[in-house]
Parts: C-alpha cells; sequence; structure tokens
C-alpha cells in the first residue's frame, strides 16, 4: 500500500523538476538573444560613418592624432581636416570636438576646418577656432593628383632610365635613418629602401625634404613598415657611387599612402 502511495508523489515531483529545467533553459535563452541583440545594435552603431555632402558639414568625434594643421578623426571615415597654416591644433589630440568643415569634390579626402568647438563636459562646447578672413591658405596633396606620379620600376642602380627625366614619380618602400659625417659633425638623414619580391635591396632614394602632409600621412601609417611614397625626383647619385652605395637619386617626399 504504501508503495502505491509513493509511486504518484515521485512522479508528480519528477514532472515539477522538469518542468521548472524547461523554465529555467528558456529564461537563460531569452537573456542570451536580448544580449546579442543589444550587442548587434552596439555593433551597427560604432561602425556608422558619418554621411558627407558638398559644402558645409557638422560632425562629431574624437581626435585620434594631430600633426601641424592636420587633423585625423576616426569617425569622419576616409577624410583629413585641414586648419590654416600657423595654427598649433596639437591642445586638441584625444579631444572630443564638434567639427563645421567644407567639403568640395575639387579636393576629395580633405575637409577645410571652417569651426572646432572642444567637448569640456555634458553637452558644454568652448570654442577653438572659427574662421577668418585673410588666413593663409594651406598646401596639401589633392588625391585628383595621384595618376601624375606613375610608379617607378627601380631594378638596378645601373638603370636610371627608370627615374631620370620622370620628374614625378612613386616607389614602394620603407623610410630610415642614416647618420652623415661632414665636418666632423654628425647628422641624420632621411632615405628610402627599395626593395625587389624576393626583399633583396634594389636601391635607396635621399630624402632631401618631407612635406608637412606626408609627415602627416606616415603618422597615420605609424603601424605599417613600408607603403608608398610620392616624390619630386631631382639629380641622380653619381654612377660610380651608384653601384658602390645603391644611393639612385634625390627626392623630396610630397605624399605617403597605401597606394
Amino acid at each position: 500500500m504504501n508503495l502505491r502511495t509513493e509511486r504518484p508523489k515521485s512522479a508528480f515531483f519528477i514532472l515539477a523538476l522538469f518542468a521548472l529545467s524547461l523554465l529555467a533553459i528558456a529564461a537563460v535563452n531569452s537573456a542570451c538573444g536580448k544580449h546579442a541583440e543589444e550587442g548587434q545594435t552596439e555593433t551597427a552603431e560604432e561602425g556608422r560613418a558619418a554621411v558627407i555632402v558638398e559644402g558645409l558639414n557638422t560632425l562629431e568625434g574624437t581626435v585620434k592624432l594631430v600633426h601641424g594643421p592636420f587633423l585625423y578623426i576616426p569617425e569622419i571615415v576616409g577624410f583629413d581636416v585641414v586648419l590654416p597654416a600657423g595654427i598649433d591644433a596639437s591642445g586638441l589630440a584625444g579631444r572630443s570636438v564638434r567639427l563645421e568643415g567644407e567639403f568640395h569634390r575639387e579636393t576629395p579626402s580633405i575637409l577645410t576646418a571652417v569651426r572646432i568647438d572642444v567637448l569640456e563636459e555634458e553637452n558644454k562646447y568652448s570654442n577653438f577656432y572659427t574662421k577668418s578672413e585673410g588666413e593663409t591658405p594651406l598646401s596639401f596633396f589633392n588625391q585628383h593628383d595621384r595618376e601624375g606620379y606613375p610608379a617607378l620600376k627601380l631594378t638596378t642602380a645601373s638603370a636610371s632610365e627608370a627615374w631620370e627625366g620622370k620628374g614625378r614619380g612613386r616607389v614602394f618602400g620603407r623610410l630610415e635613418k642614416r647618420t652623415v659625417t661632414e665636418a666632423d659633425v654628425q647628422n641624420e638623414t632621411n632615405v628610402i629602401s627599395v626593395s625587389d619580391e624576393k626583399g633583396n635591396l634594389v636601391g635607396r632614394i635621399l630624402v632631401d625634404g618631407i612635406s608637412e602632409f606626408a609627415a602627416y600621412g606616415m603618422k597615420k601609417l605609424r603601424l605599417f613598415d613600408s607603403f608608398w611614397f610620392y616624390l619630386e625626383i631631382k639629380e641622380s647619385v653619381e654612377a660610380k657611387t651608384r653601384t658602390k652605395t645603391l644611393d639612385l637619386f634625390r627626392a623630396d617626399v610630397v605624399f605617403a599612402g597605401l597606394y
């Protein structure tokens, strides 16, 4: 008799436990589903790029990098912010800003700053810069001019026809420092080392000057060892010296990029 009485109780207990397990699993799945949806929403928000239109744009973001009058703001994808010459913008690094900038199709990838306000506290900004009359226009590399810098096919130090008479060109290489002793004084100079597909050194380009915009571009490329240098080509190194040192020619760098 006791057995008949206890079996229904045991069965009821097992069914109740099973039901509670199902409820627990459903609750966990629901929570995970909500968490996944929230994660997808956050990812979508983070991946949203600013839309730039012809003329005046108002944008917000955090200044990641400053070099001279050039600003890099990751939220403004594909654009560099340009201030007039002579303005020290170094204090903007790491700051959240609201930018009014002009975009014109003649100068793609460039936003000319009209006004910059810096976030001081929640929803409160202070003015850093407002455009005024008579400011000195700044020189930068126009992306439309890329085609005017053909890739130089450097093969050997003796094949000077690869660069002589070209005037302009671009090479894929690595910027390096070289110490030169002149009149018992040591000075550091820049050279661009160019290698072939097997990694063998083809030659070096002696760098006389680097534009502010090129230096800014190289800062943005700090995670890369090698990239493209856009050059204003100058005189060749004397032939005998080229063969001995692999120094090819002198040039000024006007732009640096990944392509």
